[in-house]
């Protein structure tokens, strides 16, 4: 028993530094690459903002710190803002975080479902999870890190209460804390509820009935719906402040399905489309149903026999749609650029789909099979991520190019005025990149020059 114990100890810290490596080596060449776009914006707030700003920030929004008034993630902006009041413009500091999280984000993964189900599934899901393309906007840019941050939180407590079957009161205190952490870096932690409850219903306790299972939810979980409460409650009368992006579009059922589908696509495929076929529109729809249909057909016949259990497929499916919802209208026309932005949406839903992925491998093929298949798609994720991460530090290093020849432009006309800093700027080349838009590359005109005056400023007091 205790050489057992040893041995899945040994492969377990092998898995690890398996995924550490892999992640690491994937994310090393962004490490030092410059700022782009919407960053400059997040720096000029930052260096705008006091600690009293950023600490007032927890009770009412606070005009001017970021561009959406109406989001509540506190946690988030005092971190990254003491961080520029302490390291100012330097990308290295910024990129190291959001990399590590991100490989926090795949080793938590790995450990909660390690615990639900075993070594195998969980290496598979997080290796996949780790490598996927969908997560560079995570993993590049820092202004997106929010998602990093709040599932970094929330998968933390969710490790917390699986590890901890009798939960005493600082066990609920530590778990409490993780929740209301995720809840302040981004409102989508709000989901770690519908996260144990699924988890609670499809997965533990599977014999018991229906009603029983959500009595039991509710009197084990009190703690965390109370906690889900105050939340709303803080953020409709007190924050004052619960809407939408305001050319968001209306919310329907066709919405839903359209968007759903199209980013679970990007999760599995990326920037593969069936365009790329040259096929029309009707032979798209018939190939698509196709699809499906085949899909359903191999799922009944693997329940019936019991190669799969149909609580884990539901768990999947009801934890991809559920998780997706918060942002179902946000960027949802995502589209299949060679480097596809705002997949930030996807990171935390993609989860669901790396497990379902993982967990029909292995139960449908033998073991050689299985590895094979796995090892493929995985050298086809690679395929897709590589260049894209180099398509990143393209687009960075024009960033920098840019900001280097404002640097020298106040360097030489220290009092420029910012109509004729406008001017200057709009009669530069403009950027041609494959990949983003020059608005993603080119900063704010006014946001820039200040930053740049005060960038110069702090070189002459050194």
């Amino acid at each position: 028993m205790k050489q057992d114990i040893e041995r899945d100890t040994q492969s377990c810290k092998i898995f690890y530094a398996a995924l550490i490596v892999t992640v690491l080596a994937l994310y090393a060449k962004t490490l030092n690459v410059w700022f782009v776009g919407e960053e400059y914006h997040l720096l000029w707030a930052f260096d705008n903002a006091d600690y009293n700003l950023l600490f007032r920030y927890f009770i009412r929004p606070v005009s001017g710190l970021h561009t959406a008034d109406f989001t509540y993630r506190p946690i988030w902006y005092l971190y990254w803002g003491a961080v520029y009041k302490i390291f100012g413009m330097t990308p290295l500091v910024y990129h190291l975080n959001i990399i590590t999280l991100h490989l926090l984000n795949v080793i938590l993964f790995f450990a909660c479902i390690k615990i639900l189900f075993n070594r195998s599934i969980a290496f598979s899901a997080a290796l996949i999870y780790g490598i996927n393309p969908v997560s560079i906007c995570v993993g590049a840019w820092w202004n997106s890190s929010c998602d990093l941050f709040f599932q970094f939180f929330l998968m933390s407590a969710f490790l917390c209460y699986l590890k901890i079957q009798r939960k005493k009161l600082k066990h609920q205190i530590l778990i409490s804390l993780l929740f209301v952490l995720s809840l302040m870096t981004k409102e989508n932690g709000i989901l770690f509820p519908v996260v144990i409850f699924l988890t609670e219903f499809f997965l533990l306790g599977k014999d018991r009935k229906i009603n029983d299972k959500i009595l039991d939810f509710i009197k084990n979980n009190l703690y965390i719906l109370i906690i889900t409460a105050v939340y709303i409650l803080f953020r409709l009368f007190i924050f004052k402040s619960y809407s939408t992006y305001g050319g968001a579009p209306k919310v329907t059922f066709q919405l839903i399905t359209v968007v759903l589908l199209r980013r679970l696509r990007i999760a599995a495929l990326y920037d593969v489309i069936l365009t790329d076929l040259q096929l029309s529109t009707a032979k798209v729809a018939v190939l698509n149903i196709f699809v499906i249909f085949i899909f359903i057909i191999a799922a009944t016949i693997a329940i019936k026999k019991k190669i799969i259990d149909l609580r884990i497929i539901l768990f999947c499916i009801c934890g991809y749609v559920i998780t997706s919802l918060p942002v179902i209208n946000l960027s949802q026309s995502i589209r299949s650029y060679k480097l596809i932005m705002n997949t930030r949406y996807i990171y935390f839903p993609m989860i669901f789909y790396c497990l379902f992925f993982a967990y029909s491998v292995e139960k449908f093929f033998h073991f050689r099979l299985k590895n094979i298949i796995i090892i493929l798609y995985c050298i086809f994720l690679l395929y897709k991520t590589i260049p894209r991460i180099d398509l990143y530090v393209e687009a960075a290093n024009i960033s920098k190019n840019r900001w280097d020849w404002v640097i020298e432009l106040v360097k030489k006309q220290p009092e420029i005025s910012l109509p004729d800093f406008k001017t200057l700027v709009t009669h530069l080349p403009p950027v041609k990149h494959k990949t983003l838009h020059s608005e993603q590359i080119e900063a704010v005109y006014e946001k820039q020059l200040i930053l740049a005056k005060k960038t110069i400023l702090l070189e002459k007091l050194k």
